[in-house]
C-alpha cells in the first residue's frame, strides 16, 4: 500500500510480503516510523556511480528541499539525530555528492529540538548554492516529487541563463519561459494570434 499526505511531500510504503520485507531490510530500508540510525547504504556507497544517482534523486526527491526566488536558488536536506551524535547520514550524503557529481555541501548543526518520546535532538542540514545547485540539478534530477522536479529543473535552467548573461529574476523567467511539468523555453520564435 502507498500513502500520501496531501500537505506535505511524504509517503509511507507497507510491504506484505515478506520476500520483498527481506529484500528492503538487505538493502538497508529501515523499519517502523522513522526508528534507529539511518545510513546510506552499503550497496550505495559501493556501488556505481548510477546507483548513487539514483538513490540521490530519490532521496532529495522525498525529504530535500528546493528554494529559488528572486535571483537566488539553493538546495538542501535536514536530518534529526540523537542529541550529541553527529550526522553520518548526511556525512555519507555529502560523499556521494562529491564522488558523483562534484558537489560539495558541507553538513552544519541547525539547531535542537525536544520530543516526547527519546529526548532532545540535533538538527543538521546539508545545503549548497551557486555553481554546486546548477551542478546538482543538471546530474540528480528531483525524482518521485511532481512539485520539486519541476521546479528543479525550471531552476537549472535558471541558472545556466543567468550564466549565459540573462537578467530576469526567477519568478519572472517562470512566468515567461517556464511551462508545467519542467519544460522550459528557450527562445519564442513567432506568437501567432487568433
Amino acid at each position: 500500500m502507498r500513502y500520501e499526505y496531501g500537505d506535505r511531500d511524504a509517503v509511507e510504503v507497507a510491504v506484505h510480503s515478506e520476500g520483498f520485507a527481506a529484500l528492503l531490510r538487505g538493502l538497508g530500508m529501515p523499519e517502523g516510523r522513522k526508528t534507529g540510525r539511518v545510513h546510506v547504504p552499503g550497496l550505495v556507497r559501493r556501488g556505481p556511480d548510477r546507483v548513487a544517482l539514483e538513490f540521490l534523486s530519490g532521496l532529495f526527491g522525498a525529504d530535500g528541499w528546493i528554494s529559488a526566488r528572486e535571483n537566488r536558488v539553493e538546495v538542501g536536506i535536514a536530518q534529526a539525530s540523537p542529541w550529541g551524535e553527529s550526522s553520518e547520514f548526511l556525512e555519507g550524503v555529502s560523499s556521494l555528492l562529491k564522488r558523483t557529481t562534484g558537489v560539495y555541501a558541507r553538513v552544519l548543526e541547525a539547531g535542537s529540538y525536544e520530543t516526547s518520546v527519546d529526548g532532545r535532538r540535533s538538527v543538521f542540514g546539508l545545503g549548497f548554492r551557486g555553481e554546486h545547485v546548477e551542478r546538482f540539478l543538471t546530474r540528480v534530477p528531483f525524482e518521485y516529487s511532481v512539485r520539486k522536479r519541476e521546479l528543479g529543473l525550471w531552476a537549472g535552467a535558471y541558472l545556466r541563463y543567468r550564466a549565459r548573461g540573462g537578467k530576469d529574476a526567477f519568478e519572472r523567467f517562470v512566468e515567461e519561459r517556464c511551462l508545467p511539468g519542467g519544460l522550459v523555453l528557450d527562445r519564442v520564435v513567432d506568437v501567432e494570434r487568433r
